[in-house]
């Protein structure tokens, strides 16, 4: 779960500081409350299957470079990650959190996260650099999505290692760069996905915080999670995450 490690403890408390919206024990349903996947309809401009037929793209060229003492990226991935990237734009990350906070029926939790944004972002992308991850990125905030609702749906409240995150931003650059959508988007498009995956990514690892100590408000905030992902085109049940990355959930 903790994708990012202490960040999210510091957001949660800049979140908590400011308004009381956030405070989930008193949620008579925590886990729909604050994760916008199951209640919320903050859907994704592009939706696609990274691991289709259980098969994750990557894994085995990873594995091959892997005998072979070759550990390098894919060059594809390299060659074409700026189609990926974006020049975030202010006036734009406003318009997208008003379009989340709409979209989620005034959703206490998106409502503050939105107001909270000019502090809670710059947190972010510090800590996602920390990660080698690039926060103007669609793939890398892909993977940071990708990870936690696995580990949410997994249970698993521990923090992953910035190998984990290189991997699954390779995964998701792969696809990726296979889904003509995305290939060809806009700026805008792309830092409209990647910012309503970052406000997803930040719920569930709210709310799993939240939970950890609960085993059934734990459970509840993953089965969330699982069901917000198909919804975004993803069965975190047929894949397993790997110090490699994602495999499929029957793959050796």
């Amino acid at each position: 779960m903790q994708t990012l490690g202490a960040l999210y403890a510091a957001v949660r408390r800049t979140l908590l500081a400011a308004s009381g919206a956030l405070l989930l024990a008193s949620s008579p349903a925590p886990a729909q409350y604050i994760n916008p996947m199951a209640v919320s309809g903050i859907t994704l401009p592009v939706v696609m299957n990274p691991c289709p037929g259980g098969k994750c793209t990557g894994i085995s060229q990873d594995r091959n470079r892997s005998r072979t003492g070759n550990a390098s990226p894919p060059a594809r991935t390299q060659a074409h990650s700026a189609t990926l990237t974006f020049t975030p734009s202010a006036a734009r990350r406003k318009q997208n959190l008003a379009r989340f906070v709409a979209s989620s029926n005034g959703d206490p939790a998106v409502k503050e996260l939105a107001a909270q944004a000019p502090r809670i972002f710059p947190q972010l992308a510090t800590a996602m650099r920390q990660r080698n991850l690039n926060p103007d990125s669609v793939a890398d905030t892909y993977a940071m999505w990708w990870i936690s609702a696995w580990d949410a749906a997994h249970g698993n409240t521990g923090t992953r290692s910035a190998s984990v995150y290189t991997a699954v931003k390779q995964q998701a650059a792969e696809a990726m760069l296979n889904t003509p959508k995305l290939t060809g988007a806009s700026a805008a498009l792309k830092q409209e996905m990647a910012e309503a995956l970052t406000v997803h990514t930040l719920l569930i690892d709210i709310a799993m915080e939240h939970a950890k100590n609960d085993p059934a408000q734990l459970k509840a905030v993953g089965q969330a999670a699982a069901t917000g992902a198909r919804r975004m085109g993803v069965d975190l049940s047929a894949m397993t995450l790997t110090a490699q990355g994602f495999q499929g959930a029957g793959a050796r």
